[in-house]
C-alpha cells in the first residue's frame, strides 16, 4: 500500500483509472459512523442524489456516476468562510470592519495580562481596573483626576476651594515673577521682599510714610526729624508757648508782648453773683461778658483783698459811665465821684429775658498797693423793644493790699442767661 500523502500530493483519477473494487470512504457525521462505496455500486448508492449545489464540495455526474471533489470556495455551513479574501472572510464570519461583534473579553497583546472586559453598560475595564470616559465616573484624585464634575467642586477636592486654606510657598500676583507675595514670619507678608504693614504688626517706618512709633505721648507737639524717629515737645509749664531757636522748637515762657490766656468761665443759669479770682500770675485781666441778661437792672461790681471771703461794700469806689440809646441821639453821662460809692456801676439794662449785656472790661493795677486798681471797658446792651444801649465805663479802687477777687452781680435778682469769662495777660 502506498504511503500517506497530503491531498495536494495525490494523483487525480479518471474514470478509466478506477477499478470496480476501488472504494470511496464516506463519513456519516450525524451517526458518527464510517462507510465505503465501491465503483460498481456507486451509482445505486447515490441514486437518490440527483443534483449538488455549486457550493457543495462534491459534484456527481448522474449519467456516468463520476464524483468530482471541488477545491473552490467552502461555505460557512460546510466549515468554510464562503469567501476567497481575508476581509470578505472576516465579514462572512461577523468580524469584519463594518461589524460589531460581541466578545466576553478581548486580550490585547498577550493571552492573560491585558484583558479588556465590560464592567457595566457603557463602561469597560482592563484587568478589572475601570477605564474613565467622557460622561462616566469622575476621575478620582488617586488616578490623577479631580473626582469632581464642576470647577468649584474640583477646586474643593484639590484643597483650593473657597472654603479651604491652602498652603503655598509664595503666590505670584498678575505676573510670573515681579509681584511675589510670600510669608516672612508668623502673620507677616512681603511683596518682592518688601514688608506689608498690618494692624498690630511692625510700626510703619518714617521712610514709608508712617511715624515709626506705636504710641504718641498725649498733648505733646510732634516735630519732624527727616527719616529718623519723630521728636516731641512736652507742654511743660502752664502758659508756655512754642519757641524757635532757629533750628528746633521748645516749650518756653512767653516773651514780652504777652498773650491772653483763658482762666475760667461761668454760664449763667440764675446766678445772683459771679466771683472771679485774681492772682499775681497776670498783671492785667479782661472780663468778657457774652449776652449776659435776666433780671438785672444795674450791672454792679465789688472787689476783695482777702481771696473772696468778703467784698468791700464801703464808699471806696469811683466810676463814670457814658451811654446812649438807639431810639434817640441824646448822650447821657453819670458818675460816682466825690465821696465814692459802695460799688462800681458798669451800666444799666432793663429787666427781662430778652435783654442782654455784652462787653469787655480791663482790670489793671490789682497788685499795686500804692496805686489805684483801674477798671475800664465798653459794652452794648439789647432791649425788649429791639433798641440797644451802648456805652463806656471806667472806674477806680484804692486798696490797702492787693486785689485778689472780683464779684459781678445785678442790682435786682439774677443772671439768667449768657456767659462770663476771665482771661489773663502774660507779660515778660
Amino acid at each position: 500500500m502506498a504511503t500517506n500523502k497530503k491531498i495536494t500530493e495525490l494523483t487525480e483519477l479518471t474514470g478509466a483509472d478506477i477499478a470496480n473494487d476501488d472504494v470511496l470512504a464516506i463519513v456519516d457525521i450525524s451517526a458518527g459512523t464510517t462507510h465505503k462505496i465501491k465503483k460498481s455500486t456507486f451509482t445505486s448508492a447515490v441514486s437518490g442524489v440527483t443534483t449538488l449545489t455549486a457550493t457543495t464540495p462534491l459534484a456527481v455526474d448522474a449519467a456516468t456516476g463520476d464524483v468530482t471533489v471541488s477545491t473552490g470556495t467552502i461555505p460557512v455551513a460546510s466549515g468554510g468562510t464562503g469567501a476567497t479574501t481575508a476581509s470578505a472572510a472576516a465579514t462572512a464570519l461577523g468580524v469584519g470592519t463594518g461589524d460589531s461583534p460581541q466578545f466576553t473579553a478581548v486580550n490585547i497583546g498577550a493571552a492573560t495580562d491585558t484583558t479588556v472586559a465590560r464592567a457595566s453598560a457603557g463602561d469597560i475595564n482592563v484587568e478589572g481596573n475601570l477605564i474613565y470616559r467622557a460622561g462616566g465616573t469622575d476621575v478620582p484624585v488617586t488616578d490623577g483626576g479631580t473626582g469632581a464634575s464642576s470647577a468649584s467642586a474640583a477646586a474643593t477636592a484639590l484643597g483650593v476651594g473657597t472654603g479651604d486654606s491652602p498652603q503655598f510657598t509664595a503666590v505670584n500676583i498678575g505676573a510670573a515673577t515681579d509681584t511675589t507675595l510670600a510669608r516672612s514670619g508668623a502673620g507677616d507678608l512681603t511683596v518682592e521682599g518688601n514688608a506689608l504693614y498690618r494692624a498690630g504688626g511692625t510700626d510703619v517706618a518714617i521712610a514709608d510714610g508712617g511715624t515709626g512709633a506705636s504710641t504718641l505721648t498725649a498733648n505733646n507737639v510732634i516735630m519732624g526729624n527727616g527719616t529718623s524717629a519723630l521728636q516731641f515737645v512736652a507742654p511743660s509749664t502752664s502758659g508756655n508757648v512754642l519757641t524757635s531757636n532757629g533750628s528746633t522748637w521748645a516749650s518756653t515762657a512767653a516773651a514780652g508782648g504777652g498773650a491772653w490766656n483763658f482762666i475760667s468761665a461761668t454760664t449763667c443759669t440764675g446766678e445772683t453773683e459771679v466771683d472771679l479770682t485774681l492772682t499775681s500770675t497776670y498783671k492785667t485781666y479782661i472780663i468778657v461778658l457774652s449776652a449776659v441778661g435776666g433780671t438785672i437792672g444795674s450791672f454792679l461790681m465789688r472787689l476783695s483783698t482777702d481771696g473772696g471771703s468778703s467784698f468791700d461794700d464801703g464808699d471806696n469806689y469811683r466810676s463814670f459811665r457814658g451811654y446812649n440809646y438807639s431810639q434817640d441821639t441824646a448822650s447821657r453821662e453819670d458818675g460816682d465821684g466825690g465821696g465814692g460809692a459802695p460799688s462800681m456801676k458798669l451800666g444799666v439794662i432793663e429787666t427781662g429775658t430778652d435783654n442782654s449785656f455784652s462787653g469787655i472790661l480791663y482790670i489793671a493795677g490789682h497788685q499795686q498797693t500804692d496805686d489805684t486798681c483801674t477798671i475800664f471797658g465798653r459794652y452794648v446792651g439789647g432791649r425788649t423793644d429791639q433798641s440797644w444801649q451802648g456805652g463806656w465805663f471806667f472806674g477806680g479802687y484804692e486798696p490797702t493790699t492787693n486785689v485778689d477777687a472780683i464779684r459781678l452781680y445785678p442790682s435786682t435778682t439774677s443772671f439768667t442767661h449768657g456767659r462770663i469769662s476771665l482771661f489773663g495777660l502774660t507779660t515778660a
